[in-house]
């Protein structure tokens, strides 16, 4: 704000008066610039940035461990009883008819004997018939040519080609024979002979009865005391494991000695009812 000094002058009358500079200035006055209204610059809204996103880390899924795959073990199929050379079924329709055929009474094998079962059985299944006496005579010992006709009739073996050998053709067994040596039971001796009507030793028809069956050989310690050596031995000890053949009281098998009809008769209805499922009523 100005201030002004006011000057009084003293006239002749006794007045005070204002000096006329004064007074001028009082009647003129400046006037004072008014201060120009400061412009209140609304302040701009500076647009709030939004906060930038923070982008949420995508979780990497944790691999799962595949499992190393076990390999599902491979269980063999087991293989059938009889091999290619012999038909179960055929085997099966034999026992099937013996049902039906009336079982024979022999005169020195007395009911309650031992092995009668087994003796009337395989009677009536054909595979051996008794004497004209009324005898079956179990203590007899059996050729060459009557084990291959008992073996053909029990598996239903049928005769194919020659038999090639020259002592057998015109034989009463020449067909069983024919049957056996068609099918690879036996092969005869080195000079082209079966000599059918020789005595037919235990290791023999132990050999003949391997032949027709699936076995797996596995060395183990014999259960007879006679056959380590035998040509005969390895089917020896696999028949003797699998219960077609059995030894004497004394721990030994004589695989040299020739076979009874009882022998003989009780390791093919053994043969028989394994493959049968031990169902038949023997011993």
């Amino acid at each position: 704000m100005k201030i002004e000094i006011l000057t009084w002058t003293n006239n002749s009358i006794g007045n005070y008066y204002l000096d006329d500079f004064v007074l001028r200035n009082l009647s003129n006055p400046t006037p004072e610039p008014e201060p120009e209204p400061t412009t209140s610059t609304a302040p701009t809204n500076a647009p709030i940035s939004s906060p930038t996103p923070v982008a949420t880390p995508t979780a990497t899924p944790t691999a799962t461990a595949s499992p190393t795959p076990v390999p599902t073990p491979v269980t063999p199929t087991p293989l059938p009883f009889y091999n290619e050379k012999v038909s179960l079924d055929v085997v099966r329709a034999i026992a099937e008819k013996a049902n039906l055929v009336q079982s024979v009474t022999f005169k020195d094998v007395p009911e309650g004997a031992l092995f009668e079962k087994t003796i009337k059985l395989a009677t009536k299944l054909g595979i051996v018939k008794g004497y004209a006496d009324g005898s079956f005579r179990t203590d007899a010992t059996v050729t060459r040519a009557e084990f291959a006709a008992m073996l053909v009739k029990a598996l239903g073996l049928e005769p194919a080609g020659n038999a090639n050998f020259k002592d057998a053709k015109g034989h009463w067994a020449e067909n069983e024979i024919m049957a056996l040596k068609s099918s690879g039971i036996i092969n005869g001796y080195l000079d082209g002979t079966f000599k059918p009507n020789q005595s037919i030793t235990k290791a023999e028809i132990v050999s003949m009865l391997s032949k027709v069956i699936n076995t797996t050989s596995i060395p183990k310690p014999s259960k007879f005391n006679d056959v380590s050596g035998s040509w005969a031995e390895s089917a020896i000890d696999t028949l003797s494991d699998i219960g077609i053949v059995n030894g004497t009281g004394e721990g030994s098998f004589r695989p040299q000695a020739n076979a009874t009809r009882l022998e003989s008769l009780l390791m093919i209805m053994r043969l028989l009812n394994i493959s049968l499922g031990l169902s038949l009523d023997i011993e």
